[in-house]
């Protein structure tokens, strides 16, 4: 009895429920770096801030931003303390245009699926915080022949430490990203 292969087995749950048959457009390389190093990359991250956002200080006390913001914007909390500082509607649209991109990167990231996840780790070691402690406690072990298991627990802390220095700069370069 020859093995027969059923090409439409894959479709039967779609096509039980009447789904349309469905692909994911794949989202180019290029793209899907991009975003990356403008959401995981201090450097990448510290370039692509909009240099028309609002300064820590409110200098134009005539400027309501509330009056601006629409009933979107207005719930979310972020973009009403972000937007509480600016002086003109230029700094409020450059709020509105850095949270946009920002949310459209991660979108981007997110439909990458693990392409996505492959840009952020090349993009993460690519990192100045993290090339220099990380490669170099691992150069200091495979130099000097130590265990195996300390130079990876020594490189693991420094990795730890070296991460939490990546989030400290990125979260002053970035208006929508979270501390959990």
């Amino acid at each position: 009895m020859p093995l027969i292969e059923d090409t439409n087995e894959q479709y039967a749950y779609a096509r039980s429920i009447g789904q349309p048959d469905w692909t994911p457009e794949a989202v180019p390389f290029k793209e899907l770096l991009r975003a990356s190093y403008r959401m995981d990359n201090t450097i990448g991250s510290y370039f692509a801030r909009n240099s028309d956002l609002p300064d820590s200080e409110v200098n134009n006390e005539s400027f309501n931003p509330w009056d601006h913001l629409t009933d979107d914007e207005k719930i979310d909390k972020k973009c009403v303390s972000h937007a509480a500082l600016a002086d003109t509607v230029d700094e409020l649209n450059a709020v509105r245009s850095q949270m946009d991109r920002e949310n459209s990167d991660r979108q981007t990231i997110a439909d990458g699926g693990m392409m996505g996840y492959v840009t952020g780790a090349i993009v993460g070691v690519a990192d100045p915080i993290n090339l220099i402690p990380v490669g170099g406690t691992s150069f200091a072990t495979y130099r000097t022949g130590a265990s195996i298991l300390k130079g990876a627990a020594a490189t693991a802390s420094v990795a730890a430490g070296s991460q939490a220095l990546v989030e400290a700069a990125l979260h002053p370069t970035q208006l929508t990203r979270t501390f959990g």
